[in-house]
């Protein structure tokens, strides 16, 4: 019996075991008159929600409006619904619809969950904050009645039936079909409803309904009736309490006025009982059960304990029975292992941080059924998800790619790390399996990486080979920044400083790349880095990519150094010829202490005096050569980047392991999210949006993607506020009126600026509050979340409107807006930048030189080509058959989109310590390792030790003589046998055929993978 089978034992005997509670339950609450009250941790609340079956179909859960714990309570319940084996769905409701949701433009998370929660759908449960459940949903008797009902045999015309789906805000389309979608061909027609990953096909033979055809994924089945739910949600709203009538509903004791068939309040402290808690043995068996569960808890989702009546055993992680209890409660006993004897002390391959590896490979993309996705070996396919198969009395899981002419390819788990999604053009031709275009295009991508990873390298090699004298961090200075500060740090500044700290105080230059949202101080910590690289004596240059940028950098570090103000230099289009002499002069004298500038800084006529630091804001915005510049200057220069929106170019250095990458991803203490909307454009709402900030003294940005249309703009806006003092700001004006234009702004002298995004980047205004951006489906997601940063950057609350005029949007646009709509709720610019890479492609990932190659294998295999040529194993190559049972169980993670995600991650995790991290990781999330997994991670470590010793192919063979026993045949083929043959001696007699070793054992375990792991490394 595995690991996992006791693990799922145990929580049966405890659901048995509980039974009783839960039928007193029953009885308590079976009156609707009156409610049961509960008092239950977070940990026990997941527990319940999960295990309580009552016979309502449906459970309504009332949970904490923030994020974290809504997401948390969420993922436990999904934890525990897991091991019960059952298909229960749970939906997280935390916000009104938008206009977009309710007519159906885009379809997000928030919108499917009220499409299920209206359709009564069968084991579909909510999770519904206070906010959400304080608005009306949508009127349930009209969704009802919306619905499209159609049986076999029934008469009903072609174009009735595409009228009724127009009518119930289904798209046709020609060819594709998306959810929310129909599209026909002859007398059928596919409809993709709202809220399914199904589709179905129905066939009309005149004006009749002839056939029902129902398609999941690839597996399709004829039906009898269909009932097809609109895609637009009523106007009219209703009251949430007619959903609740016929549902379990536990909600706070706060919370009422509201009641379900079933009602349970959660209270803040331990109720009254029914009946008392005994801690005799006397005790009868409806009150210990009720006892064990009130005083269950989860330790890090891994540790479970029972307690009950002072004593204390585990559940999970057993090292006795529970036989002991006053209720029995029998397991067996299992051994406990602990990850660290797994795998061997293995010296580590040199590869790049944890943290930019794993962070990078959030940002490009993730394996996503019916994409493209690339095989190192075979090209780009169509990624068709997981399949398991039996082979051999051996389960096997597969990554299955399909490709042209009817091609498929079934590849192990093991191998996932030779499997990448595909980041490049939009549509990529998918190749056949065995033609020579793949190599050749794989050829041309790894040459052009070999050229920029030798570029890189060089770099690198000029930076260690001369080294400069560490940097001395005075206390005095770093007590003086502390106390000068406004505001404390959070969590993840503190550590991204720290990091900063260290680096200055190597003899090796730095070279790190700051990454956190828009408002999360990164700035500060380029002030600091450069207030301690001053009192060293070096210089400090700052480059950003626009005029208003460095103008706020400039007036930022006047302000947090003043001391140093008048050492300060600016060189930018806004300053005059004259001025920018003065400046150059400075420097090159060593009398301004810190330069910032645009792209001027990179001229030949900027010379340094003694250049120690360059801080890159944005670094997204600058090409490779740009910021490699200042290297050629001074090759022992530190360098230290910043961006809230990263995409792949911007890490690239990072993943082929040549730079560092700190993270701030929590907002400031005090700072409230932006409020954001996206709808569709009415003067009516702009005018409210406008008159409402102006009311509280505020200042507001309006953006809109074209200069020629900045004009008419302002007619509409002063039409509308006549009051409000209005003005035009775009890059085309001179550089003394566009200044004239932010310094009136900046002090109050305009209302509100009408402009192109050039405010994207740089202004700070903590009057400005509002922002409306016109015309929104015209900017990239990362455009819109850089232009949303510009507001709410103090403890105001801050509002953005991003407005699109179509009737009828793109797939893209529709897209970009569902992705802005689901990213406003969580506060997440790393989903925005990935989903923005995602739809725009990889364009000009690295440069321009690299983009071509980038397009025809993908970004990620480009990376990973990268990484190969500058030294990193990533992907090893010895081919492994062993029967070994190696995956992730079903009932260990059951979602397939999280089990290739650890496919991908365990196989190419490189080091000891990233595997130890990704042990504890999935321990902590989903308990317990089963030992499919740990033997995972056995093989990958097996691959990885062998393909560095020189082996190309471990495989297993039954032999089995028609007079003697049957006995395993260990066979190895590699280029190094006689190392090889050294190493593993000790597991018996070797023998020598050709280019091969074999051994006869009298079976391959688990045991013989661990024997050559630890022979084959030392």
């Amino acid at each position: 019996m595995t690991h996992v089978d006791n693990c799922q034992l145990l929580l049966t005997n405890l659901h048995k075991l509980l039974q009783p509670f839960f039928h007193e339950l029953e009885a308590s609450i079976g009156d609707t008159e009156s409610s049961f009250s509960l008092a239950l941790s977070p940990e026990q609340l997941a527990l319940f929600a999960a295990l309580y079956s009552p016979l309502i179909d449906r459970k309504i859960l009332i949970a904490p409006s923030d994020i974290p714990s809504l997401l948390s309570l969420t993922e436990q319940i999904k934890h525990w619904s897991i091991f019960r084996n059952v298909n229960d769905t749970w939906h997280i409701i935390d916000s009104e619809l938008t206009e977009q949701e309710r007519d159906g433009t885009i379809h997000t998370n928030v919108s499917r969950a009220y499409h299920n929660l209206l359709s009564n759908t069968p084991q579909h449960h909510f999770i519904v904050t206070p906010s959400a459940i304080s608005t009306p949903p949508p009127d349930a008797a009209i969704y009802q009645k919306q619905h499209v009902s159609l049986t076999v045999g029934e008469t009903i015309k072609l174009q009735t039936l595409i009228t009724t789906f127009v009518e119930r805000g289904y798209i046709r389309h020609s060819t594709s079909l998306e959810e929310g979608s129909f599209r026909v061909h002859g007398e059928t027609i596919d409809v993709h409803p709202p809220a399914t990953t199904s589709h179905h096909t129905i066939t009309l033979h005149g004006s009749t309904v002839e056939a029902i055809t129902a398609h999941h994924g690839r597996r399709t089945h004829t039906v009898k009736t269909v009932s097809l739910p609109p895609v637009t949600f009523p106007a009219k709203t209703s009251e949430w309490q007619p959903l609740l009538a016929s549902s379990l509903l536990i909600r706070p004791t706060i919370i009422t006025r509201l009641r379900g068939l079933q009602t349970i309040t959660l209270a803040e402290s331990a109720p009254d009982m029914p009946f008392p808690l005994q801690t005799d043995d006397k005790a009868s068996s409806d009150e210990k059960a009720r006892a064990m569960f009130l005083l269950y808890t989860n330790k890090d989702r891994t540790d479970a304990y029972v307690r009950d009546i002072g004593r204390e055993a585990p559940v999970y992680e057993c090292e006795s029975t529970l036989a002991n209890y006053p209720i029995a409660l029998t397991a067996p006993t299992w051994e406990l292992k602990t990850e660290a004897a797994i795998f061997p002390d293995t010296q580590d391959i040199k590869g790049s941080s944890t943290l930019s590896y794993e962070r990078a490979l959030e940002l490009i993309a993730e394996l996503e059924v019916g994409k493209p996705a690339v095989h190192t070996d075979h090209g780009i396919g169509v990624y068709e998800g997981l399949q398991r198969r039996q082979i051999e009395e051996i389960e096997k899981e597969y990554l299955l790619l399909r490709y042209a002419e009817g091609d498929a390819l079934y590849v192990p788990v093991e191998y996932a790390h030779k499997i990448t999604p595909y980041v490049g053009a939009s549509t990529p031709a998918i190749h056949r399996l065995g033609g020579t275009f793949w190599q050749k295009s794989k050829r041309k991508a790894k040459e052009d990486a070999v050229a920029f990873a030798k570029e890189l390298l060089a770099i690198s090699r000029k930076r260690e080979g001369s080294a400069r004298a560490p940097y001395v961090l005075e206390a005095n200075v770093e007590r003086e920044l502390h106390a000068t500060f406004p505001f404390a740090l959070t969590p993840d500044q503190k550590r991204s400083w720290q990091e900063v700290q260290t680096d200055l105080q190597r003899t090796t230059p730095m070279d790190r790349l700051i990454v956190g949202d828009v408002g999360f101080g990164k700035t500060e910590l380029a002030i600091r880095a450069a207030r301690h690289v001053m009192e060293n004596g070096k210089q400090v240059a700052v480059l950003a990519p626009t005029t208003l940028l460095v103008q706020q950098h400039f007036d930022t570090f006047g302000q947090r150094l003043p001391k140093y103000a008048k050492a300060i230099a600016l060189l930018s289009r806004f300053v005059s010829a004259a001025d920018q002499r003065s400046a150059r002069q400075a420097i090159e004298t060593g009398s301004a202490l810190i330069a910032i500038g645009t792209h001027a800084l990179l001229s030949n006529r900027t010379q340094w005096k003694n250049l120690g630091l360059v801080i890159i804001d944005e670094e997204q915005k600058f090409g490779v050569k740009q910021k490699e510049h200042f290297k050629s200057i001074r090759s022992q220069v530190d360098v230290l980047s910043l961006s809230a929106t990263p995409i792949p170019r911007t890490l690239s250095m990072s993943l082929s392991g040549l730079r560092s990458l700190s993270v701030i991803a929590t907002a400031p203490e005090g700072r409230k999210s932006i409020k954001t909307y996206v709808k569709k454009a009415d003067l009516a709402l702009v005018k409210q949006v406008l008159e409402r900030e102006l009311t509280r003294k505020g200042q507001v940005y309006v953006v809109a993607p074209k200069i020629r249309h900045l004009g008419a703009i302002r007619e509409e806006i002063q039409a509308a506020v006549p009051q409000a003092r209005t003005a035009i700001a775009h890059a085309r004006l001179s550089d003394n009126k566009l200044s004239a234009v932010i310094h009136d702004f900046d002090a109050g002298n305009i209302d509100i600026l009408i402009s192109s995004s050039i405010v994207e980047n740089g202004l700070d205004l903590p009057n400005v509050n509002t922002m409306i951006v016109w015309h929104a489906q015209h900017f990239g997601l990362a455009e819109l979340y850089q232009l949303r940063g510009r507001i709410g950057r103090r403890q105001r609350q801050g509002y953005a409107y991003f407005l699109y005029n179509q009737d009828r949007l793109t797939i893209m646009q529709r897209e970009r807006l569902t992705a802005l709509t689901e990213a406003s709720r969580l506060g997440s610019g790393w989903e925005l930048a990935r989903r923005d890479l995602e739809m725009r492609g990889a364009g000009n990932l690295l440069g321009a030189q690299q983009s071509g190659s980038v397009n025809s294998v993908g970004a990620q295999l480009y990376l990973d080509l990268v990484r190969q040529a500058v030294g990193e194993d990533v992907s090893p190559e010895t081919d492994i058959q062993l029967p070994i049972t190696a995956l992730i169980p079903t009932h260990y993670i059951k979602e397939d989109r999280q089990r290739s995600r650890w496919y991908i991650r365990i196989t190419r995790s490189t080091t000891t310590d990233q595997k130890q991290q990704y042990m504890e990781e999935l321990k902590k999330t989903y308990g317990p390792l089963p030992p499919e997994v740990e033997q995972l991670f056995l093989l990958v470590t097996l691959q990885q030790t062998a393909a560095r010793a020189g082996i190309t192919k471990i495989r297993h063979q039954v032999i089995a003589p028609a007079d003697e026993d049957a006995y395993s045949r260990l066979t190895i083929e590699g280029t190094k046998l006689p190392e090889v043959l050294s190493k593993l001696g000790s597991m018996g007699r070797w023998a020598g055929r050709g280019h091969s070793i074999t051994l006869d054992l009298d079976a391959v375990t688990v045991d013989t993978v661990r024997t050559m792991i630890a022979g084959l490394v030392h």
